[in-house]
């Protein structure tokens, strides 16, 4: 596979494509993401490990997967995230693996306190959105176990770039 025939299956492939595997709960993607921090949560010298809370394999090539979960920042606010009922965002990292090396990263904004997984827009004042971002926002909207994408993503104000 190659770098132009992996963003094709990331632009177009849907949930049935993919095997989903929960990392959340007691189990590991190994996929970990260490940071170390001088000062956390009142706590000197603290190594912090964070971890994708979501993973799928791709059914057609099993080399393919993609994890997801990892939250950047937990308190993110922009003009278009406030219109839903709960205000609670966070941005997340999303990565796509090819036999286990990192071959492609993006993020997605969790918005409405869990609710639902968009993509992040062009800017702040131009709310397109490509449509491989789209399309792995909404994979991972489907994976997480959420069903209302479109009118999530028609609520935040978003199109796609023509």
């Amino acid at each position: 596979m190659n770098y132009d025939e992996l963003i094709n299956i990331l632009s177009t492939s849907s949930r049935s494509d993919w095997n989903p595997l929960d990392c959340a709960n007691g189990g590991s993607c190994y996929h970990e993401q260490f940071s170390f921090w001088e000062k956390y949560d009142g706590q000197k010298n603290v190594l912090k490990c964070d971890h994708h809370t979501g993973y799928a394999v791709y059914e057609e090539d099993i080399s393919l997967t993609i994890a997801f979960g990892v939250v950047v920042t937990d308190d993110w606010h922009e003009s278009w995230s406030d219109v839903f009922p709960n205000k609670k965002a966070s941005f997340n990292l999303v990565d796509v693996f090819y036999n286990g090396a990192l071959v492609y990263r993006s993020n997605y904004i969790c918005v409405d306190g869990g609710r639902c997984n968009l993509p992040l827009p062009l800017s702040s004042n131009d709310l397109r959105v490509n449509q491989l971002q789209n399309n792995l926002s909404k994979l991972i909207d489907e994976l997480s176990g959420c069903n209302d994408f479109e009118t999530y993503f028609k609520r935040a104000g978003f199109s796609l770039v023509k």
